[in-house]
């Protein structure tokens, strides 16, 4: 990721857990009526484990880059090299990467504008040339007002902390701890590579700076 020459972003999203999706992968089967109460009984512990644990909250993240082209054939010929390089390295960190649809993007949004009513998205392509559907009135709040210190989206309330700098390193479970929380949360870190020739200047100011510190001292 320091390779990078384009700047990106790590989002870890506190979301309300899709229900639905946990029952298709993590509860169990019922195949032998004979085992239909076991199997009730167990289900019914994991959900209730579930819930305990982090209120109905689930954690997912995100990778997002960006890059500036000529055009759209440029900006798509290198997302797709970028792409592939940045799956097989996180292959080799015994983690998994999985590119979004453009469909999955939407849900993204409107999962953060319209947060609480997840299961309200419905996003057809077809559909949407065919009436000319505007996916703002999709992604959109009702209404929005933004506030001295906070905003307000429809009934929800919505705080923002930033942080402008932070020391030349931070603690390994320095994530864990911020994102932890059983509440919906969005934590963004943004990256930006710095300019060759800003970095070469600076290196060189640090080495006039040491120069002249040895010259002194002798």
């Amino acid at each position: 990721l320091n390779a990078l020459n384009a700047p990106f972003k790590l989002l870890l999203i506190n979301q309300n857990r899709d229900f639905e999706k946990m029952k298709s992968e993590v509860l169990l089967k019922k195949r032998d009526p004979a085992y239909n109460e076991i199997i009730d009984s167990i289900n019914g512990i994991i959900t209730e484990k579930v819930n305990e644990g982090q209120h109905g909250i689930e954690q997912v993240r995100y990778f997002v880059i960006t890059t500036e082209q000529v055009g759209m054939e440029e900006a798509t010929a290198y997302f797709q090299t970028v792409q592939a390089t940045i799956i097989s390295l996180f292959a080799e960190l015994g983690s998994t990467l999985i590119p979004l649809t453009g469909t999955e993007r939407f849900r993204l949004l409107h999962s953060f504008y319209r947060m609480g009513n997840e299961e309200e998205f419905s996003w057809s392509w077809d559909d949407a040339f065919l009436v000319k559907k505007d996916w703002r009135s999709i992604l959109s709040p009702m209404y929005f007002h933004e506030h001295k210190t906070y905003m307000e989206m429809e009934d929800r309330f919505v705080s923002v902390l930033f942080f402008r700098s932070y020391g030349s390193s931070m603690e390994d479970d320095l994530l864990t701890k911020i994102s932890g929380f059983s509440f919906r949360s969005i934590i963004s870190i943004d990256i930006s590579p710095e300019p060759k020739e800003l970095t070469t200047e600076r290196l060189s100011s640090k080495y006039m700076n040491n120069q002249y510190s040895i010259s002194k001292q002798q």
